[in-house]
Formats: structure tokens, C-alpha cells, sequence
């Protein structure tokens, strides 16, 4: 094996353990550590000079710098996988005992030679003085350099831990060795007249070994990035490190980890916390928002039991969620608009929910008073606590109560339209094709002219108004069906959240007639058992009709889960049907699956009679659409008209 073949050995074998140890999680580590440190340094010490390895012309290297490299970097593999600094100072006390033992052998031994002990091996007696000066020194300097990596890896965590730490865990690795390559000649050999060659060959030899060990090193750091950011969020100041005893020094680590695992799990909650009012859907009404806000809250230490959110604009309550449902509006409201200016935490003691921590979140006209029940002793023991917590609230919720503000103001608009019922009414007539007879009426809503009804919806259910909205639609268009025939019926349109409104009921048993509730299948039905509970609780005064079908959620599947009276074909299937063989066959398999669930068939957007025709032949019974009767008031259409039993 050559020269650079010894060289790489040396390094691997030098390197193994280390790396095994610091990647390692067996409490074991730190014993194998510190016998393993021990065992480089009275390698190094006992052989450093025995022989040396010529890599070039004036490049050496020896054991003992090798194994000095190699403690080094094992000290600092060590001292970052353990995230203590302590191990420095282990490392440091053997350093110490190792060498007094070395020079106590090497001073003894040269006394006796000196005093005529038998010398078969005829080693010389000088060689023992320069050992003696060499521990002595080299451990001066092995404690010296560590600190000094100690103190660079100290100021790259304070500089910038996730991105400069790493890169000062190898620069001053290579740093120190280079360093050493300097002050070890002039240590040992002050006075050589060939002082600068031996220190040019030793920065060089040292760097080499720097370069090589930096490789196991750069591997420790790629291997174990979790214990270095850990290691990077600790701060130690190294006075301490040096002077302070033990218990002093363990209980400032105690509590370096106390805080490292506080912010650990505050970091923690917020990565969850981001994520779940990051995954809003774009329509997400305000409670929707809300609900993800209490959702996000309740891991916050600090928080006992309900959490409840509290949107104020200047003294009055403008949205309230969770807790703040069982909390009286009015004096309290007005407590928490005058104590929210400071944006201090405070605590309450409500008569109605108990004790309740109020953090104020936001600032201007409007702002939210997040809302914590707590236990009734915790008083002002929980304060310092709450202050934290306020903190990480606001980080946690402002984006989501700003977009909350967002959307209350944009309810002030739609709020007006509901005050004031400014929307009109149209009806449409859906006849028998056979005949022509009028069967039964659709209402519509109309709002002012450029207002696009869909569009209007669409908004009032982003808002969270949606119900409100149906609710208002319906009962204006029941009003002005009064003068129909009680056995005409008619059809409203209601969004499937509406039919869980508790005031429905009661507005379709006033109506005195029946009133079929078009579900359009644009929108979902996330719980088809819930909806048929709440049809269940309407029947008598209501059926179900499903609108649209053949477009958006229009599906067979949602068509047998509904069984409804009534199923209305879109106008898409419907335009054109009669030059359309594809479309035929489409709505001649809706009239198969109607006829096996035994619901009527109603064709929608019908505009020419040819259409009419062939809808007539396919066995389509029921028709709407502008051949029949443009929308209008039914004003327009109390005159003679077919009015005939409703749907079967």
C-alpha cells in the first residue's frame, strides 16, 4: 500500500466511529464517544512521531496529526449531535487527563534513563524531553482551538443557524487545523532556524487533512439536518461555558431545551394551523372561515376549554362564532371596544360561561376579540401565559380575520337587498305537451335591470346569505302566486342548506297550496340522507323536483339517491333535439330511469315546435320554456288559462 492508499486508510478508520456515533440515538453514544476521544489521544500522544507518511516533497504527515484532525472533528460531530456544548467540556476534561498521564510516563521514563535504567532498544533520552514539550503544548493548543471553533460555530448561529452554521461547521473545521499548522512550530521549535519551511509544510499537511475529514463531516451534516437546526437554535454564552459549575451550566441547558421545545411545538401548530386556513375553498362562507379559525386556536396552550371569535365594528357585535353565541351582546360588547383599543389581554368573569380570556386581534373601525373560556381559579396565574399566546393568535388568525372583515362589509350590499325585499317576480307556465294545458307555475326572481340572478345568488352564498336570500325569493314568489287557483301548484327554487332552514315549514304551510322545491343539481347535496329527512319533514306541503338534470351534478347516481316527483331536463339537452340523435337517446334514458323511480318528466328551454315535436314522440309529457310563455308577472297571466291537476 502506498503512501496516499495509508493516508485514505487512516481517514475512513478515523472517521467510522464518529459518524456511527453521531448519527446514532442510544444514550450509549456519549460513553463510546468519550472512550473513543481517549483512545486518539494516546494514540496520537504514544505514536505521533514514531513514523510519518511522505505524500510529496515537503508534505508530511504523522499519526498524531492525524489523530488530532480526527478529535476535532469528532468533538464537533459530537457537540451538535447531542445539542449540548457540555460534550466540548468532557472532551476538554480528558484532554486534560490524558496528557498529565503522558507527561507523568514520559518524565518518569526519561528519569530513569537519565539515571542508568538498561536501554536495549537504545532509544534516546532527548526524545522524551521533545515528547514532554509536545503533550504539554499540543494540549494547550488542542483546548485553545476548540474554543475557538466553539466560539465560530456560536456567531453562525446567531448570524443566520439554517444557512451559515453549515457552512461554518466546515470552514472552521478547516480553519482550526490550519490554524494549528501555524502556532504547533512555533510552540515547539521557536528558535529553528528552518521554522517558516516546517511551518508552510505543516498549514499544508493540515489543510490536506482538513479537505479529507471535511468530507465525513459534510456527510454528518446532509445525514443529520434535523440535530443540526436543533443545535442552531441554541444559544450559550461561552463565558458560562467556560467558568460557570456544572449545575449552573445544566440549568441553563435545561432550560435552552425548554424554550427549544416551546418554540418547536409553537412552530409546530402554526405549520397545522396554516395549513388548515390555507385549505379554504374559494366559496367558503364567513362560518366556514370561522369554524377553521377555532380549529387552529384550540392546540394553543392556554386555551381550557371553548373558543369563540368576536368581530366588532366601533361598539356593536358584527360576527360572532362558538363561545361568543352564549355571550350576551350589548354591555359586554361595549366593555370589549373600550378595553380592545390598548390590544392588552385581560380576563372577564362572565356570569353566562365563567372565566374568559379576551385577546383582541387586529386593528382599525373593525377588529375580532378572540374569546377563551379558562378555569375559574386560573385568574391572573394565567396572564403570562396569555401573553404568549396572544402573540402566536395573531400570527395564527390575522389573514383569516382580515378576509373575515373583507367579507362582512361585502354583506352590508347584500344586507340592503334583503331589508328592503328589492327583488321582483316573474312565473313561468309548465304545460302538457299533448294539449297545452297549463299544470303548474315556476317562480322566478328578478332584480334590478343588469342584475344577473345567478350572479346575485352566487354572491349571497359567498357572503353566507344564501339561506336568507332563498328564503326571501320563496316567500315573494308565494305572495304573488295568491291569486292562482289553490290546485295550481308552484315551483321555487331552493339551494339544499335552505331546506334545513327552521322557518321553511312554516312559510310553505302558510302558502295554502303545494309547492314543488327544485334543487338544481349545480348544487352539490353533500348528505342525501339529511335532505330526504328534511323533504320528510315538509311533506304535505312540499315535493322534491330536481332541475337541471343532465348538467353539472345532474348524474343518474343523484337522480335514484333523490327519487324525486319530477325531473326537469336542462335546456342544453333539450336545444336542437330534434336534428340531434345522441340527444334522443339521452333524454330517452332519463324517461326510462324516471319511469323505474316513477317520477314525471319535465323538458326546460323548449323554444321551437319542432323540438316540442319530437320531445312529444320520444314520451316526454310536460314542457317550459319561451314557446309556451315567456317569464312575466302574473298579473299577465290572470286571464282564462287550462289550469289542470298539478304533477303525479
Amino acid at each position: 500500500m502506498g503512501p496516499w492508499g495509508l493516508f485514505a486508510v487512516s481517514v475512513v478508520a478515523y472517521s467510522v466511529l464518529p459518524l456511527a456515533f453521531g448519527l446514532a440515538r442510544s444514550p450509549s453514544r456519549y460513553l463510546l464517544t468519550y472512550a473513543y476521544v481517549a483512545t486518539i489521544l494516546t494514540i496520537g500522544g504514544l505514536i505521533g512521531g514514531v513514523h510519518v507518511i511522505p505524500l510529496a516533497d515537503g508534505l508530511t504527515l504523522n499519526p498524531g496529526s492525524i489523530a488530532y484532525a480526527a478529535l476535532v472533528a469528532s468533538t464537533m460531530i459530537a457537540t451538535i449531535s447531542a445539542n449540548d456544548i457540555r460534550v466540548v467540556r468532557d472532551v476538554i476534561r480528558i484532554v486534560v487527563v490524558v496528557d498529565i498521564i503522558k507527561v507523568a510516563v514520559f518524565w518518569v521514563t526519561r528519569r530513569a534513563l537519565v539515571e542508568g535504567l538498561p536501554n536495549p532498544s537504545g532509544v534516546p533520552v532527548d526524545l522524551f524531553e521533545v515528547s514532554l514539550r509536545v503533550v504539554a503544548f499540543g494540549g494547550v493548543l488542542i483546548v485553545g482551538e476548540l474554543f475557538v471553533l466553539m466560539v465560530l460555530l456560536e456567531r453562525a448561529k446567531r448570524l443566520d443557524p439554517e444557512r451559515l452554521l453549515p457552512v461554518a461547521c466546515v470552514v472552521g473545521f478547516v480553519a482550526v487545523l490550519c490554524l494549528d499548522g501555524v502556532l504547533f512550530p512555533l510552540v515547539i521549535i521557536p528558535t529553528s532556524p528552518e521554522l517558516g519551511s516546517v511551518i508552510a509544510g505543516g498549514v499544508a499537511a493540515k489543510l490536506l487533512l482538513a479537505l479529507a475529514f471535511a468530507v465525513p463531516i459534510t456527510l454528518f451534516l446532509l445525514l443529520a439536518r434535523d440535530r443540526v437546526r436543533a443545535y442552531g437554535r441554541t444559544r450559550l454564552p461561552l463565558g458560562q461555558f467556560l467558568f460557570a459549575p456544572r449545575a449552573e451550566l445544566e440549568a441553563a441547558f435545561d432550560e435552552q431545551a425548554r424554550v427549544l421545545t416551546e418554540t418547536t411545538e409553537r412552530e409546530a401548530r402554526h405549520v397545522v394551523a396554516s395549513q388548515v386556513l390555507a385549505d379554504v375553498p374559494s366559496g367558503a362562507q364567513p362560518e366556514d372561515l370561522l369554524e377553521r379559525v377555532l380549529v387552529a386556536v384550540r392546540p394553543v396552550p392556554g386555551v381550557r376549554g371553548e373558543v369563540g371569535l368576536r368581530v366588532i365594528d366601533g361598539a356593536v357585535t358584527i360576527g360572532s362564532w362558538g363561545l361568543s353565541d352564549r355571550i350576551e351582546d350589548g354591555a359586554v360588547t361595549a366593555i370589549y371596544a373600550r378595553r380592545a383599543q390598548g390590544q392588552a389581554v385581560w380576563i372577564d368573569e362572565l356570569h353566562e360561561v365563567g372565566a374568559v380570556a379576551c385577546v383582541p386581534v387586529g386593528e382599525g373601525p373593525a377588529y375580532a376579540v378572540v374569546e377563551l373560556l379558562v378555569d375559574r381559579a386560573a385568574g391572573d396565574a394565567t396572564l403570562a401565559e396569555l401573553q404568549t399566546m396572544r402573540n402566536e393568535l395573531r400570527v395564527t388568525i390575522r389573514p383569516t380575520v382580515a378576509e373575515l372583515r373583507r367579507r362582512w362589509d361585502e354583506r352590508a350590499s347584500m344586507a340592503s337587498v334583503l331589508e328592503s325585499a328589492s327583488l321582483s317576480v316573474v312565473f313561468q307556465p309548465i304545460v302538457r305537451l299533448d294539449d297545452r294545458s297549463v299544470v303548474s307555475w315556476e317562480g322566478l326572481s328578478r332584480f334590478e335591470p343588469g342584475v344577473s340572478v345567478e350572479g346575485r345568488f352566487r354572491e349571497a352564498a359567498r357572503l353566507g346569505v344564501a339561506v336568507e336570500l332563498d328564503l326571501l325569493a320563496a316567500r315573494s314568489i308565494l305572495e304573488a302566486a295568491a291569486d292562482l287557483p289553490e290546485a295550481a301548484p308552484v315551483a321555487i327554487n331552493l339551494s339544499p342548506r335552505t331546506l334545513g332552514s327552521p322557518g321553511l315549514r312554516d312559510l310553505l304551510e302558510s302558502a295554502g297550496r303545494l309547492v314543488e322545491v327544485e334543487i338544481t343539481e349545480h348544487d352539490p347535496v353533500r348528505d342525501y340522507t339529511t335532505l330526504l329527512e328534511q323533504m320528510a319533514a315538509l311533506d304535505g306541503f312540499a315535493r322534491l323536483v330536481v332541475d337541471d338534470a343532465g348538467s353539472g351534478y345532474a348524474s343518474m347516481q343523484h337522480i335514484l339517491r333523490l327519487r324525486p316527483h319530477a325531473v326537469k331536463i336542462d335546456r342544453a339537452l333539450v336545444s336542437g333535439i330534434d336534428g340531434d340523435r345522441p340527444r334522443q337517446v339521452l333524454v330517452s334514458g332519463l324517461l326510462s330511469l324516471a319511469e323505474e323511480i316513477g317520477a314525471t318528466v319535465i323538458a326546460e328551454g323548449v323554444e321551437r315546435e319542432e323540438e316540442a315535436t319530437v320531445l312529444r314522440e320520444l314520451g316526454v309529457p310536460l314542457a317550459q320554456g319561451y314557446l309556451f310563455g315567456r317569464p312575466a308577472p302574473m298579473a299577465s297571466w290572470l286571464r282564462p288559462q287550462a289550469v289542470d291537476q298539478p304533477i303525479t
